[in-house]
């Protein structure tokens, strides 16, 4: 049996953006100079954290974040992808990624808010 673990991201001190895997046919890039700042909700069920780029939010939805997080405030992040949960006991100890949504904030809607055009990768 294979012992590899799982992974939902990867680490590159190098990296030049972060590559969003929304599904093995679709994934986006952001260039790591257009991130502006991020939020963390820790949570008994899951950790929510939203990624603020200058035109889209990505949000995270899974266990044990915060790893993501810092990566993301060092610009060491180069990828994320989201796992079924029946992974979770292999990747608990890093970071788990359950859920990912993209929407763009550049579309305001007629009553103020952003418009959300998501694209969803949830792999349950």
């Amino acid at each position: 049996m294979d012992s590899k673990t799982i992974e939902c991201f990867g680490i590159d001190p190098r990296s030049r953006g972060l590559r969003v895997e929304l599904s093995p046919q679709e994934s986006l890039v952001f260039a790591h100079e257009h991130f502006m700042h991020s939020e963390l909700k820790a949570g008994a069920e899951h950790d929510t954290l939203k990624i603020y780029f200058i035109n889209h939010e990505v949000t995270l939805v899974g266990y044990g974040l915060r790893r993501i997080e810092t990566a993301v405030h060092t610009r060491e992040i180069a990828w994320v992808m989201a796992m079924p949960t029946r992974f979770r006991s292999q990747g608990q100890e890093k970071g788990f990624i359950t859920q990912i949504a993209v929407r763009r904030l550049d579309e305001e809607a007629a009553d103020g808010e952003a418009r959300p055009t998501s694209r969803s990768g949830d792999r349950t």
